[in-house]
């Protein structure tokens, strides 16, 4: 490369404000889990080498940032003075994949809505899976030198499971926590489950230049530190849906009922059913425990308590966190829209041969709102749920493989939006903002399905607190257009790869 083009490129980054990013020395806090029965209180499934593997030994972590192509890497070490033979690193991640984001357009000064869009994505989770060995370069993966063995991972001496400390693992993950801005996790597994997990909390002011690289904004630390923090009761701040979708026709609107035999101890994922099976929640009505086998059993008021999720990343039974059982969603309201979302300012490449839709649902007495959009109409299908991850713009999966995280902002549909709200305003019409996470909601998972009698239904599941079990289902008969609609999706439906790809390696 001339000198004068190194000279040119280095201009232009100079010009375009982009810098590398540099976080080092950063403490490593491994095997902070409360136990239950010896095992820790997780809803991973864990390895017999947990507690074992020699990742263990590494107490710090150096977090750059590529300041033009933001891409991250995390390399594991020991402090100053401490041997600690061997490398590991996790390279080349592309740093939108684990910062909140604003996935629309927005000026470099953040308004009142983009702060409560990005505190939503902050208190949401994710964080990326990468396989071990190989060098991509399209979304990163993990490199190591001289620190674990070829053996198996277990063996067996004396009638007894002997671990592998050695073992390299199959994959491991870096997640960007949701308790506090900064407070981020790395774990590994191998092919049985969870073999190493560990917290850090990144400088503040390093973490506020990451956010603000990748969402394009100017926003102080002072101001950050504000629109990221936690909020129980939000500002008065209305639904800016015109800055993320464009209305076209109205479907009209239509009666939601309760799925009354949908069973209590449900689930929509395998995260959810280990929290299921390990118990992680409780019914009670006025205080006492209720043995309910389905939702018909439930009255308004009842109680499901949780396992709580604390500092800095664990679950605890005590406290325990309550949510109430509140089925009040009587109609919903559907109508066509364009999405104006994108991820990384890259329009999505999805045809939309169905259209688009926004769907709000609202209570009886008219003052609470569920309203979700830019849900692609052609995968509204009978065979699969298409699952919202999280309330806000675009919240991107609490943890998924690289590959299945890079397919997705590449080839899949805009972002979609939930959020929770509230009615009000001079016309009490207005609908503002509501904190989804202090009502107990999470996630939504949506399906159509067909009646015996032949009508095409829309099937809402609202999953509750931590994805930890399935809080309420609804139902809605589509209006014949657009039930129409779903029905022809439906039976041209294939599985899109950025949904379909899975590693057949681990559980």
């Amino acid at each position: 490369m001339s000198r004068t083009l190194v000279c040119l490129l280095a201009l232009i980054a100079a010009c375009s404000g982009a810098r590398d990013l540099s976080m080092r020395d950063v403490a490593l806090q491994p095997d902070r889990e409360e136990k239950l029965d010896g095992q820790p209180l997780s809803a991973a499934t864990q390895s017999v080498n947990r507690y074992r593997s020699l990742l263990g030994a590494r107490d710090r972590i150096d977090l750059t940032v590529d300041g033009r192509g933001l891409r991250l890497r995390a390399e594991l070490k020991c402090a100053a003075g401490k041997r600690c033979d061997g490398a590991v690193a996790l390279e080349n991640i592309d740093a939108h994949m684990l910062v909140p984001l604003l996935p629309y357009d927005h000026g470099r000064t953040l308004d009142a809505f983009d702060k409560l869009v990005l505190m939503l994505a902050e208190y949401s989770r994710n964080g990326v899976e990468l396989a071990v060995g190989g060098d991509n370069r399209a979304y990163g993966s993990v490199r190591t030198q001289g620190l674990f063995n070829d053996d198996e991972e277990y063996s067996f001496e004396g009638g007894a499971v002997k671990p592998n400390p050695g073992v390299k693992p199959k994959r491991m993950a870096l997640i960007n926590n949701c308790l506090f801005p900064g407070l981020w996790e790395v774990s590994a597994a191998d092919s049985v489950g969870e073999m190493y997990h560990a917290w850090l909390s990144l400088p503040e002011h390093g973490y506020f230049d990451l956010v603000r690289a990748v969402d394009g904004i100017d926003t102080s630390d002072d101001e950050l530190r504000a629109a990221l923090g936690y909020q129980k009761q939000l500002p008065e701040v209305p639904l800016a849906l015109d800055r993320l979708r464009t209305v076209g026709k109205s479907f009209g609107s239509a009666a939601v009922r309760v799925v009354g035999d949908k069973p209590i101890a449900s689930y929509s994922t395998q995260d959810s059913r280990r929290k299921v099976q390990r118990r992680f929640y409780t019914l009670e009505r006025g205080g006492s425990p209720l043995e309910a086998k389905t939702f018909a059993e439930l009255q308004p008021g009842d109680e499901l308590v949780f396992h709580s999720f604390v500092p800095p990343g664990i679950y605890v039974k005590q406290p325990p966190r309550r949510v109430r059982y509140e089925p009040i969603w009587t109609s919903a309201e559907l109508v066509e829209v364009t999405p104006k979302t994108k991820f990384a300012g890259r329009p999505s490449p999805h045809a939309y041969p169905e259209g688009a839709l926004e769907l709000t649902l609202r209570s009886a007495d008219g003052k609470r709102a569920l309203v979700v959009g830019n849900l692609p109409i052609d995968l509204l299908v009978t065979q699969e749920d298409f699952d919202i991850p999280g309330f806000g713009v675009g919240v991107l999966r609490a943890s998924e493989p690289v590959e299945k995280r890079y397919l997705y902002l590449k080839d899949g549909p805009a972002p979609v939006y939930a959020f929770s709200a509230h009615a009000g305003g001079p016309d009490g019409k207005t609908l503002f903002l509501s904190n989804n996470h202090e009502e107990g909601l999470e996630q939504l998972y949506l399906r159509a399905v067909k009646a015996p009698t032949g009508e095409v239904r829309l099937r809402v599941t609202l999953v509750a607190y931590e994805r930890i079990v399935d809080l309420l289902e609804v139902e809605l008969d589509l209006p014949a257009e657009l039930a129409g609609r779903v029905a022809r999706a439906s039976s041209r439906f294939q599985r899109p790869l950025w949904r379909s790809f899975s590693d057949s390696n681990l559980l």
